[in-house]
């Protein structure tokens, strides 16, 4: 994030936790804020739905001390519009960083 704050260039930057599965957590730069909207809006289709996290704080739960210029964003995710029920999907995606 400090690489890019004198820069013309304005990337927004995350770390991204993935619950249950940590294994698909990542880093990521998203290079348009529409792209950026398009994982972190609420939604709900036939195929799934997405709503924000209110009412709690995973680093509150993990402990973690966020930096003053480091924002947590929360995101439930269910998908379900596949025929095959194995690849039915519950969880959540924490966003740190540049998320608000």
């Amino acid at each position: 994030m400090k690489a890019t704050a004198d820069s013309d260039f304005k990337p927004r930057i995350t770390a991204v936790i993935c619950l249950p599965d940590m294994f698909t957590s990542e880093i990521c730069l998203y290079r348009s804020e529409e792209y950026y909207q398009s994982f972190v809006t609420e939604s709900r289709s036939e195929k799934g739905a997405s709503a924000l996290i209110k009412d709690r704080s995973l680093a509150a739960e993990w402990g973690l001390i966020l930096p003053a210029n480091v924002q947590e964003l929360g995101i439930t995710l269910e998908e379900s519009g596949s025929e095959d029920r194995d690849e039915w999907f519950t969880g959540e995606r924490w966003y740190y960083g540049q998320v608000l």
